[in-house]
């Protein structure tokens, strides 16, 4: 089977091999897609990727069944990179595909795939990610927000044989994937376990990080967004510290509003108990996870959340907003414990809720490492080769 993926944003990595090609930050639909090809291409299929290039411009490398295609940019519109070529030069390659599968998230690239299936009259599959976020940014993105949102996300769903999507949760929730339940089916996010099982302990971890060996730790793993809630986060640590002086928030990531934040922490007085991380690398993922005490998640919008699987894989306890398809994942009592959305004070007793009781932190977590083992990719690349099989 010749499969097409459609993604704006596919990460620089060899897929055989796995060493990172060049840094890029191609978000969770992008780890989706290129976590679906390996397993594919482990299975005998042949892949395409078609995807935008951060330089270089229709550049086409081969690793054994992958084949990956990148346009470069026109233009942005926030922080995406905008390559019409997604809509034309497709049907201009010499493969002949049997089925396309886009990845909603960014833009042209899923509608580029939408139109190849149709031209070529082949089935046609999209996983909707996740809506897009409004409320911030110029008015060009605002824009751009409204029309994904309202014309362009529904006109894709309309076009695909089957949507995917990643919980049952974010179906309820989402008002475009609402119109289209008859044609739905519910496939989450994956996971490499074997990536987050390291052999470190706890305190070797913070050893390597250079981190304190007596404080508790919190983690944040996560663009800096205002839908993914850190400035939530932060107000939150105000109210933590005063009950628990002796606690760290290790912020990971980058972002629009890392300035923002930053302005936050020291309006705060909070200097001492919020680091920021910048850009973390694959490598050292594994052992922030492990470092610390346990995660948290304060989104206003998640349509799944991979990174409470990452925390859950290390063996962490969660606080996690009760939002989109994050309660598929993140069992309250059971694995972790769920707080209300945008609500500082909700969140800093759940934390501390945690800070005052090793005993629970170990048994959420024991039983989330116990709860990751359903999500391996090899698991969703069977229920996704599945959804192609009855297509074709």
């Amino acid at each position: 089977m010749r499969i097409g993926y459609f993604i704006d944003m596919f990460p620089y990595q060899n897929p055989i091999t796995g060493k990172i090609l060049k840094q890029s930050s191609p978000g969770g639909a992008g780890i989706v897609a290129y976590n679906l090809a390996v397993q594919m291409a482990k299975r005998g299929h042949e892949v395409y990727v078609f995807t935008t290039a951060q330089n270089e411009d229709g550049s086409l490398s081969r690793y054994g069944n992958i084949s990956v295609i990148r346009y470069k940019s026109n233009f942005t519109v926030g922080q995406g990179s905008i390559a019409l070529k997604h809509l034309i030069r497709p049907f201009f390659s010499s493969v002949d595909l049997d089925i396309v599968h886009s990845h909603a998230g960014g833009l042209p690239a899923p509608l580029g795939g939408a139109i190849y299936a149709k031209r070529k009259n082949i089935p046609f599959v999209i996983t909707h990610h996740a809506e897009w976020i409004g409320g911030f940014g110029t008015f060009r993105r605002r824009a751009g927000v409204f029309l994904y949102n309202n014309l362009i996300c529904d006109w894709l769903l309309s076009k695909s044989d089957i949507n995917i999507a990643p919980s049952k949760s974010f179906v309820d929730v989402s008002e475009n994937l609402k119109k289209y339940r008859d044609k739905i089916v519910i496939i989450p996010n994956g996971l490499n376990l074997q990536e987050f099982q390291i052999p470190q302990s706890k305190g070797e971890c913070r050893d390597i990080l250079n981190l304190p060996m007596e404080k508790k730790i919190l983690l944040y793993m996560g663009s800096l967004h205002p839908h993914k809630g850190p400035n939530v986060l932060i107000t939150a640590m105000a109210h933590v510290v005063k009950q628990h002086p002796n606690t760290l928030l290790l912020i990971g990531g980058k972002g629009i509003i890392e300035e923002d934040l930053k302005r936050l922490t020291e309006e705060l007085n909070l200097q001492n108990n919020v680091k920021f991380l910048g850009f973390v690398t694959s490598k050292s993922k594994a052992l922030y996870y492990k470092a610390s005490d346990l995660f948290v998640l304060p989104s206003l919008t998640e349509s799944f959340g991979i990174v409470n699987l990452e925390a859950m894989a290390s063996g962490l306890p969660v606080v996690a907003s009760s939002v989109g398809g994050v309660p598929d994942v993140v069992k309250d009592g059971i694995n972790g414990l769920l707080t209300i959305p945008r609500d500082p004070d909700d969140l800093a007793e759940k934390i501390s809720c945690l800070c005052d009781s090793e005993s629970l932190r170990d048994r959420l977590g024991k039983t989330g490492e116990i709860l990751s083992k359903e999500y391996s990719w090899e698991t969703v690349s069977d229920k996704t080769e599945s959804v192609y099989l009855d297509l074709i």
